[in-house]
C-alpha cells in the first residue's frame, strides 16, 4: 500500500477523509495509492478529525494527528507498529 511508510517510532498512514457520510468505513484506491476513511461527523469544531482518531485509536491502539487538522489530507502516526503490521490490519478493515 502506497499510503503506508514506515517511520522512527511507528508508521505513518496518509489518508483523505470524507466528512458527513452516512456511514463509517475505510476505502482503498489501488490505482492511486489512496486511503479513503469516511467519517459521519461533519467536520466542524474539529469532530471530523476527532472520528477518525477514534476510528484509528480503535484499531491501532496510540496513535497522533501529524498533519492535515483542517484539510481532507491528514497523515497519522501509528506507534508501535511497523509497514507490515499496518498493512495486514488495514487489510482486515477495508471495505470491498
Amino acid at each position: 500500500m502506497k499510503c503506508i511508510e514506515d517511520s522512527k517510532g511507528g508508521v505513518i498512514l496518509r489518508i483523505t477523509v470524507t466528512p458527513n457520510s452516512k456511514r463509517e468505513f475505510f476505502d482503498y484506491n489501488e490505482w492511486s495509492g489512496t486511503l479513503h476513511v469516511r467519517v459521519k461527523e461533519k467536520a466542524v469544531d474539529g469532530k471530523a478529525n476527532q472520528a477518525v482518531m477514534r476510528l484509528f485509536s480503535g484499531i491501532f491502539g496510540p496513535c497522533e494527528l501529524l498533519s492535515g487538522l483542517k484539510s481532507r489530507k491528514k497523515s497519522i502516526l501509528i506507534r508501535n507498529r511497523n509497514a507490515e503490521e499496518a498493512k495486514r490490519v488495514l487489510e482486515g478493515v477495508i471495505a470491498r
